[in-house]
């Protein structure tokens, strides 16, 4: 075999490489292990071990392992056949990319207000005969309420944001039905995806779809919230009515509720995961991929929006738009969009690593008698003894007291990147330092992948110690003491 020194090919294309990944240094092998290997993914073809210049990776039990020093030079990740890293596998085809903002004085639209002048724009000078967008129903505050109109004064009323599913498109087949021959349709991913299958579709809509023209305005969406399960999270844990609610904003991984008198009401989005529409958990398309024209206001400064054109139509629209004096429309390039690539990505990840987010009830062995007790194997109680081979394929995260405060909550993570079978969870009160006073006990028959699963036992004293013991089938995995007065401490700080 012939020696490797600095000047062969092989090693002169690893670094062309790394040089062409030089500001991806936030890419490495800990987010192939998240997004693929965890997340049960991982096909074994060795990609990732064969593109490792440094030799820092090998293949264990058909599991790529780092056993080396990783530099982050992001080859392996860009490597696998299993990830999304460009920017068309990410966003989807488009033409140019904007930052932009309403130049209406009258436009008090969510961060630049950018659709809102659109739509001002495409009705004035007749462009289309209607437009297509969600506000909020009357009769029930922050519902989201699709509505068909040909009124600027509608459209303007209507700005803003919108956190649920909208039922718009049956607002769109009514609009070709009553004979409209132009109409702007704005809507979330799942809804210009309908409408773009419905203009494609070879089984019975085409004819319905030739009688008119529609211009698809995507907007950037994470998540949407079911209404019922938001309104109800607001009331119940924030003791605010919902219909006192005047804005509502994402940013920078808080979910913000600004009140009529002014005060804001800030949550973690994470904290919020469980409102999420069901459908959610399972859409990878954050930028509206198959729209004419996608809108957002992640990666522009406050008072703008994100604008990619992805169509001719579309380009020809906002330019002229602004030539006119609706918008401002300045040019950016690829490195002004990090921050949507990176929401990208973790949207199209979410294609691997679906947490089915199961909950289960403790079962008590005994009724919490307070009669004998027990005596727990020691080992059971230092938990760098236990495991230490095995800990590392599960997450034990967001212990938390729930709102009512009688209980505590718990959620762990199988990131073995397998399905564990017959898993035990066990959660022991202790008295004293040795001595079991209750025990609650289940089991999870499968577990896969990635998947999250919930747990929640009682509240026993301020100064309680509970002691969480995971064993599947081949053993125990992992054992983690939880001290409630620590817990408290933590959630007051």
């Amino acid at each position: 075999m012939a020696e490797l020194n600095d000047d062969t090919p092989s090693l002169i294309s690893y670094r062309l490489s790394k040089r062409r990944l030089k500001d991806s240094k936030d890419v490495k092998f800990a987010t192939l292990k998240k997004e693929v290997i965890d997340a049960g993914l991982c096909s074994a073809c060795g990609a990732c071990v064969a593109s490792c210049s440094d030799n820092a990776i090998e293949m264990v039990n058909d599991r790529p392992q780092l056993v080396g020093k990783c530099t982050a030079c992001g080859v392996c990740v860009h490597q696998c056949p299993k990830t999304k890293t460009t920017v068309p596998q990410l966003l989807g085809n488009f033409i140019d990319t904007f930052r932009a903002k309403s130049l209406l004085p009258e436009v008090k639209g969510q961060d630049g207000g950018v659709i809102t002048s659109l739509l001002v724009y495409l009705l004035k000078e007749k462009m289309v005969d209607g437009a297509i967008l969600t506000t909020h129903d009357e009769e029930d505050p922050w519902k989201p309420k699709p509505i068909l109109t040909s009124k600027i004064e509608d459209v303007l009323k209507g700005s803003g944001s919108i956190y649920s599913q909208s039922q718009a498109v049956g607002k769109l087949l009514q609009g070709i039905k009553s004979g409209l021959h132009s109409i702007a349709f704005v809507g979330c991913p799942c809804n210009i995806d309908a409408v773009d299958k419905m203009q494609k579709s070879p089984y019975g809509l085409v004819r319905l779809f030739m009688r008119s023209s529609v211009l698809k305005i995507g907007l950037f969406c994470m998540d949407a919230f079911s209404y019922e399960r938001l309104r109800d999270f607001i009331e119940d844990v924030d003791k605010v009515p919902i219909g006192k609610i005047s804005k509502m904003t994402i940013s920078k991984g808080k979910f913000h509720m600004i009140q009529e008198e002014g005060e804001t009401i800030s949550h973690s989005v994470h904290d919020m995961d469980r409102l999420r529409a069901s459908s959610c958990h399972y859409c990878v398309d954050f930028t509206s991929e198959n729209a004419d024209i996608s809108v957002g206001s992640v990666g522009a400064p406050d008072g703008y929006n994100t604008v990619l054109a992805r169509t001719g139509l579309g380009l020809e629209i906002l330019q002229d738009a602004a030539d006119s004096g609706y918008i401002e429309l300045i040019p950016i390039s690829i490195k002004d969009l990090k921050p949507v690539l990176r929401l990208a990505n973790l949207k199209k990840v979410q294609l691997y690593t679906v947490n089915r987010r199961r909950s289960y009830a403790f079962q008590m062995p005994s009724e919490l008698s307070v009669g004998r007790p027990s005596i727990p194997e020691k080992e059971t109680l230092v938990e760098e003894k236990v495991g230490v081979i095995r800990k590392q394929i599960v997450r034990v995260q967001n212990i938390q007291l729930l709102p009512n405060e009688r209980y505590i909550q718990t959620t762990i993570i199988n990131r073995s990147g397998k399905v564990l079978e017959r898993i035990q969870v066990r959660i022991t009160l202790l008295a004293g330092e040795l001595f079991e006073s209750h025990t609650w006990e289940t089991a999870v028959r499968e577990w896969f992948p990635a998947e999250a699963l919930d747990f929640e036992f009682p509240r026993l004293g301020d100064d309680s110690e509970y002691i969480m013991t995971i064993s599947d089938n081949q053993g125990k995995i992992l054992t983690r003491k939880i001290e409630l007065a620590k817990l408290i401490n933590e959630e007051q700080k």
